[in-house]
């Protein structure tokens, strides 16, 4: 008994002994953890400490940086203080200084260029403002003009207004049409369309003339109406101030002119030849 009693003994301190054991080897884990912790920790001020310096560094260069720049603009300054480049200071409070100095001389330096660059550019909106009234001036004449096409018919010169116009074509296939008023030529195919050609001349009582390859045909279109009157030529798009307009005189299609220039062209009216009943013809036969 007394045997067993020592062995139980003996078993519950080897018991103990690897308990203690298991506490052990948890300190040491515990320990190592720490010792991680620790490492990773000194690795990020190692860290931060490279990029404190990284910082200080281009600090210093923007500094000497700035330094060459104001020494580049400043060559004046420079001439008339050499004692304070070859004395530089050795004190902290002497240095800063100095740091200052230079700061003021970069600020005066910077307030020059702000000044000449604001001067610079109130001239360049100076000169952008006067561009923009010639451009509004030359606006305001042209909404003051009608831009015409115009044309000749027998031995008198035409014009009509551009916005009328849809095109300027070459007289070519012209096909009569029976039983039509003598003002119509006939029709043509324009671009796939089937087109009615009047002439203004026998509309108007003007002298005919023979068609050939010089005479072309001025396509007016409108809303509810498009069709081709014969010119016997083009002189092209031209400008007619308002202003110069002059009340037609009295003869024959005189309903139809707008009025005359100074150069004796006669303005058609557009909008009335294309609405006209005298000119469109509705007849069945």
């Amino acid at each position: 008994s007394r045997i067993t009693l020592h062995e139980s003994r003996f078993t519950n301190h080897a018991s103990r002994i690897t308990f203690h054991e298991s506490r052990i080897t948890l300190h040491e884990s515990r320990f190592t953890n720490h010792e991680s912790r620790f490492t990773f920790h000194e690795s990020r001020f190692t860290n931060h400490v490279s990029r404190i310096t990284f910082h200080e560094l281009t600090w210093r260069c923007d500094l000497k940086s700035h330094q060459a720049s104001s020494i580049k603009h400043q060559p004046s300054t420079i001439n008339h203080q050499p004692s304070t480049i070859k004395h530089q200071p050795s004190s902290t409070s002497d240095h800063w200084e100095g740091m200052q100095s230079r700061l003021e001389v970069l600020r005066s330096n910077l307030e020059k260029d702000v000044e000449s660059s604001a001067g610079k550019n109130a001239e360049i909106l100076r000169a952008r403002a006067k561009t923009l009234a010639k451009d509004a001036d030359k606006g305001d004449q042209e909404s003051d003009c009608l831009k015409v096409v115009e044309f000749l018919l027998a031995h008198e010169r035409y014009c009509i207004e551009l916005i009328h116009v849809r095109e300027v074509y070459p007289l070519k296939d012209l096909t009569p049409v029976p039983w039509t008023p003598p003002f119509v030529l006939g029709i043509i195919n324009f671009r796939g369309q089937i087109l009615s050609i009047v002439d203004l001349k026998c509309f108007f009582g003007l002298p005919g003339q023979e068609m050939g390859e010089h005479h072309r045909v001025i396509i007016l279109h409108s809303e509810d109406m498009e069709f081709g009157i014969l010119a016997d030529a083009i002189f092209g798009v031209q400008s007619v101030p308002l202003t110069q307009m002059q009340p037609p005189l009295a003869g024959t299609g005189v309903e139809y002119i707008r009025g005359v220039t100074r150069d004796r062209v006669m303005i058609l009216d557009g909008m009335k030849i294309l609405s006209d009943k005298n000119i469109v013809v509705h007849q069945e036969i």
